[in-house]
């Protein structure tokens, strides 16, 4: 027997009678497998695939399409009663003499934990004795408490004072803190069972102390008795003193609060000290080097060092109308050289700033609220650069150039901007003797320099003076008379040009008006006559007649009104051009747009085309206005997975109202009696494909499942 296979689907279609291609007869012919030799056809490779060959295996011979075993045994005779042992771990079988009179012996061991084999009979009954049955209520012995049923809440609560339970993280940590195991010292254990206040007990923070028989005490506050006598720990008003006793007794005394303008003069022995006023105003102060608070001197202080007339190393005093006389105020000052830096000034800088170099400075004054009205700073500028001056709110006040000097006073106690400042400045150029003058540049002569410098411009009559290079004048060549004036360009000087009749005079007229010249997008006016060689965004130009011998040699018209004859059928002509966009117009006898192109229909099934691969998937359309005419070739190799209605989408253009139409052409489709299309506005670019050509729609169950053969075209409004 040979093992052939054919295609399911057989082509209708002629062959065209071309050997180098595989013609539908080829398709349709019955292909005959070719294998090896003692092959079989099977698969060995797992999961699903194609044929492979299978080697025949020893003790197999495949002869004159038979299958036989080579393997010789022996007769069996008889066959003994399945023996049954019970050795082993696991079930096991052996058998003996098994080509004549086979013994079959299968082992079951007892089953255990180790053994896998039949369960003794004790072990049954132990395991059919083990209880069973269902939890119908659980309850709980305090602190545990529980909700009872089959599904109880088991809870216990935190224990208190009055509640047992749970031990809390807070009560654990407060309990874990407790103060360890003490160990008594001799007689501590017996002392705390005596009450409090008898011989023996402990004595208590503020209690009494009893008569210890002895004691010694190494630091003790608050006792006013020494060596057994009696006295009192505080004083009879509050902040009073307590004095040493001034009796036989060795009595302590309470000394009187003093006055807080009093001091304490000492009494003498066996005396108490003396609360004393104190003269003057202000905090006592001692001899040698007193430190004095706010003193207030009443009159010119004498002594050494003082004088009441001003001389050296003494007080200098005002006099009645609040002035200071002295021969001369030396101001502290500090020099800076210029960096293009900033100095920022305080209270404490100096009040004269000198600054030298050659370069730039900026000079930050300090905030006005810590200076004081009618503070001053004193700034000199010796450097050859400007240094610039600023409030504290860095807002400038005087740019100082070299060789001047500004002093700067506040004049508000408040702010940040230069408005809290005052400032006078001076210093810079002075007056001097010039000692010659001259000119640079070009056309420009200087006469009697140094003494009286006399100026005098030069140039060509007619001419015009300008800029030979970026610092230089010269003067152009005479101007011709009623010529117009030409840039020469960089360098070069202007030079007038020749104009033809009547131009310079219609520079002259206003545009728009008769005579003057026509400006790019202004009125034209009325031309007497004329030749347009080349013309374009003219709104309308009416052709009447024959034009002439001068034909515009290229244009671009808005519009064209002919009452004759368009002629477009020259050799290199023939074609007219509509844009990419469409231009719709509203008049029924206006052309307004024409396209050619392609498009891609999809068939689909139920909105989807899962697995479906096509052998032909084109679609052409012209669109001339709003009629569009689009064809279409589809062919299938497989039509995939996809359910449902069949539908072809993909139109160029949405169509203006819903309509029908016939297939031109379907192959290999079945239960189709009249297949046609329509259209839902809705959809507007989807064609429904039916069977009937009425309302019964096609399916995926009319199409074949390898190639079908769609073709058609129709012409729609858009």
């Amino acid at each position: 027997m040979t093992v052939s296979l054919k295609h399911a689907f057989t082509s209708a279609i002629p062959d065209v009678g071309d050997a180098t291609l595989v013609e539908p007869s080829d398709w349709n012919a019955e292909h005959t497998l070719s294998m090896a030799t003692g092959k079989m056809l099977g698969r060995t490779t797992a999961g699903t695939g194609a044929f492979e060959e299978i080697t025949i295996g020893t003790g197999l011979l495949l002869s004159g399409g038979t299958l036989s075993s080579t393997d010789v045994g022996g007769t069996v005779t008889s066959v003994a009663a399945l023996t049954l042992g019970t050795t082993g771990t696991d079930l096991s079988s052996t058998v003996a003499t098994g080509t004549t009179t086979p013994v079959i012996t299968l082992q079951v061991p007892t089953a255990s934990a180790t053994n896998r084999g039949a369960l003794s009979a004790a072990d049954w009954t132990t395991f059919n004795n083990k209880g069973s049955g269902t939890v119908t209520s659980v309850t709980g012995t305090a602190p545990v408490v529980s909700s009872g049923g089959a599904t109880p809440a088991i809870s216990m609560a935190a224990a208190t004072g009055s509640v047992n339970g749970y031990l809390t993280s807070t009560d654990w940590t407060t309990f874990n803190s407790k103060q360890a195991t003490i160990t008594f010292g001799t007689g501590v254990q017996t002392a705390l069972g005596v009450a409090v206040g008898s011989a023996g007990a402990p004595v208590l923070f503020n209690g009494a102390g009893g008569t210890p028989s002895s004691l010694a005490l190494a630091n003790a506050t608050g006792l006013l008795v020494a060596g057994g006598g009696t006295g009192r720990a505080t004083g009879t008003t509050a902040y009073s003193l307590v004095a040493t006793g001034t009796t036989a007794t060795g009595a302590q005394q309470t000394l009187a609060n003093g006055a807080t303008t009093e001091v304490l003069v000492g009494g003498g022995a066996a005396a108490l000290p003396v609360w004393t006023t104190a003269s003057g105003t202000g905090a006592p102060v001692r001899s040698g080097t007193p430190t004095l608070t706010t003193p207030v001197l009443t009159g010119l202080p004498t002594g050494t060092g003082v004088a009441s007339a001003a001389t050296a190393s003494t007080l200098a005093a005002r006099d009645a109308s609040a002035n200071l006389l002295a021969n001369n105020m030396v101001a502290s000052y500090a020099t800076t050289a210029t960096a293009a830096g900033t100095t920022t000034l305080t209270v404490t800088s100096a009040q004269q700033q000198f600054f030298t170099g050659a370069t730039t400075q900026t000079v930050v004054l300090p905030v006005t609220s810590t200076l004081g009205l009618g503070f001053t700073f004193r700034i000199v500028n010796n450097s050859s650069g400007v240094v610039t001056v600023q409030s504290s709110g860095l807002n400038s006040i005087l740019a100082m150039a070299a060789s001047t000097y500004a002093t700067f006073t506040v004049i508000l106690a408040s702010g940040t901007t230069a408005a809290s400042w005052s400032y006078a400045s001076g210093g810079g150029s002075g007056a001097g003797t010039v000692t010659s003058v001259g000119w640079t540049g070009g056309i420009v002569s200087v006469a009697t320099a140094t003494t009286t410098p006399a100026f005098t411009i030069a140039g060509t009559s007619g001419g015009i003076p300008y800029f030979s290079s970026a610092s230089t004048w010269a003067t152009s060549a005479a101007l011709a008379a009623n010529a117009l004036v030409i840039g020469g360009g960089a360098g070069v000087a202007p030079a007038t040009t020749t104009t033809g009749t009547g131009v310079v005079t219609a520079l002259g007229v206003n545009v728009g008006s008769a005579g003057a010249f026509v400006t790019n997008g202004g009125a034209l006016g009325t031309p007497s006559s004329g030749t347009v060689t080349n013309l374009t965004g003219t709104a309308s130009i009416n052709i009447n007649g024959t034009v002439g011998a001068t034909t515009p040699a290229s244009g671009s018209f808005t519009t064209i009104t002919g009452s004759g004859l368009v002629d477009i059928s020259g050799a290199s002509a023939g074609q007219i051009k509509f844009p990419a966009s469409q231009n719709a117009s509203a008049n029924a006898n206006t052309l307004d747009d024409y396209e050619e192109g392609t498009w891609t229909p999809a068939l689909t099934f139920g909105g989807g085309s899962t697995g479906m691969t096509w052998t032909l998937q084109v679609g052409w359309y012209t669109k001339v206005g709003n009629v569009v005419t689009a064809g279409w070739n589809l062919q299938t190799l497989t039509k995939g997975s996809s359910t449902g209605a069949a539908t072809i989408s993909g139109l160029p253009f949405s169509t203006a109202n819903a309509m029908g139409g016939v297939l031109g052409y379907v192959e290999k489709l079945t239960s189709v009696t009249y297949p046609g299309f329509y259209i839902n506005i809705g959809n507007p670019t989807i064609m429904n494909l039916l069977v009937d050509g009425v309302a019964n729609s096609m399916t995926d169950t009319n199409f074949a499942v390898g190639a079908n053969y769609i073709r058609g075209s129709f012409s729609y409004n858009t």
